[in-house]
């Protein structure tokens, strides 16, 4: 009525007023209502409930959409695979060309990692066959013919994947190398065949053991403009010493991570057994505490923390849980047959994903991890490098197996390809 008192001062007569007060009063209501259209957003801030902040990514640090529409006009995503792709750059873990094409056309995928033992299967289906790539693969000349014959081949499927994808491929060192002089050589044998290939080293990773030598050669190859991805990481050790050496990417092995708590869970509660829901060594209830994804975020959250430019990729996933959990991760690469899953499951309700640091619940606040060697980020030692690295079992154990097996891979192909030039 305040608004209203100047026209009761200045009326002539009260039926004149009375007669207008039903035309004013909801002129009045309109005004107050288009005020607080206007400024909606800072009135509810204010006087209503207080909103919840969103959880961000570290990569993006774009918060979570809430509707399926937002004034943006971005649309909701049709399924799990494309929702993690908002939020994550999603790598194909396979070497075999039609199904590389084939997620590219269908799916957008881009960007291509490998590994020896993913290069030893492909390189040897057909084997014997005249379109085997045992046999296509040309012995080459300038930097390919100073190559071992396993590393021509990862080279010519690099090549051939980069000619049906727009992105990057990764392309592993010999695993069976083990100082970094030699590595360091390697490498720079592997990214020169590349480029006689024309292709720019831009669009090639080397992978590198995450091994003291193995990050001793990052060091040197990051310097000289060849951009590493470290490989093999297991520990937090492995992952603050690559990241301080300054490795563009490292990949954290999730689902091996995984597989050797569960082992162990099972082995030390129930003789070999999973261990039963609810008891202290069970299995990871949900996918947040899994130790892999665990590893992971934690390593992410030191990055961010200090500063530390170096990207993270998760890897060796076993579950689509796994990867939902870890989106908004710099990268993800996945199998083939996990990713087409996850095509076909819907989109997912309240998916956390990776938070940004400084904004985790207080739950996970624990899981940060603890300070590198000596005390600050600087880069750590040999020594004290292996002895944090021995403290750890699971890295240790992790890393031991999976350096065996590519090398037990790379053997047999080299000895296929011995047997296909006889």
């Amino acid at each position: 009525m305040a608004r209203l008192s100047p026209i009761v001062r200045r009326a002539k007569c009260p039926q004149l007023l009375l007669l207008l007060l039903p035309l004013l009063l909801p002129l009045a209501t309109g005004f107050a209502s288009s005020r607080w259209l206007i400024t909606g957003a800072s009135t509810a801030q204010t006087t209503g409930s207080p909103q919840q902040p969103c959880r961000q990514s570290h990569i993006h640090g774009e918060p979570r959409r809430a509707s399926n529409r937002g004034d943006s006009g971005v649309t909701a995503p049709n399924n799990l695979l494309e929702q993690v792709q908002r939020r994550t750059t999603v790598w194909a873990d396979t070497a075999d060309l039609s199904t590389v094409e084939q997620l590219n056309h269908d799916l957008g995928l881009v960007d291509v990692t490998t590994n020896p033992s993913i290069v030893a299967a492909t390189a040897l289906q057909g084997a014997g066959s005249a379109g085997s790539l045992l046999v296509q693969t040309p012995s080459g000349s300038g930097a390919a013919s100073k190559l071992e014959s396993h590393e021509r081949i990862a080279v010519d499927i690099g090549r051939r994947l980069l000619q049906v994808v727009p992105g990057r491929v990764c392309t592993q060192l010999d695993i069976r190398c083990t100082d970094a002089e030699n590595m360091v050589k390697k490498a720079r044998g592997l990214v020169s065949t590349y480029s006689e290939a024309g292709i720019p080293r831009e669009r090639v990773l080397i992978k590198t053991p995450a091994t003291w030598a193995g990050i001793r050669a990052t060091e040197r190859l990051e310097r000289e403009g060849i951009r590493c991805l470290v490989t093999l990481v297991c520990s937090r050790v492995q992952g603050q010493a690559a990241a301080e050496a300054g490795a563009s990417i490292i990949a954290t092995y999730v689902g091996r991570v995984s597989d050797w708590h569960k082992k162990a869970a099972a082995s030390e509660t129930t003789g070999g057994a999973p261990a039963p829901p609810g008891t202290a060594n069970a299995p990871a209830s949900c996918a947040s505490e899994d130790p892999g994804v665990t590893l992971t975020t934690d390593l992410k959250d030191y990055f961010v923390s200090h500063g530390l430019p170096t990207e993270v990729m998760g890897a060796s996933f076993r579950s689509a849980d796994q990867v939902e959990a870890l989106a908004g991760c710099d990268h993800l690469t996945i199998a083939p047959r996990l990713i087409t899953e996850m095509a076909r499951l819907p989109p997912r309700v309240g998916t956390a994903g990776v938070p940004t640091s400084g904004n985790m619940p207080p739950e996970q606040e624990t899981r940060r991890p603890s300070e590198p060697m000596n005390g600050n980020p600087s880069k750590p030692d040999e020594e004290s490098f292996l002895a944090a690295l021995g403290r750890d079992t699971c890295g240790t154990e992790v890393l031991r197996s999976s350096v065996e097996g590519f090398a037990r891979d790379t053997a047999a192909l080299e000895a296929a390809v011995a047997k296909a030039e006889r």
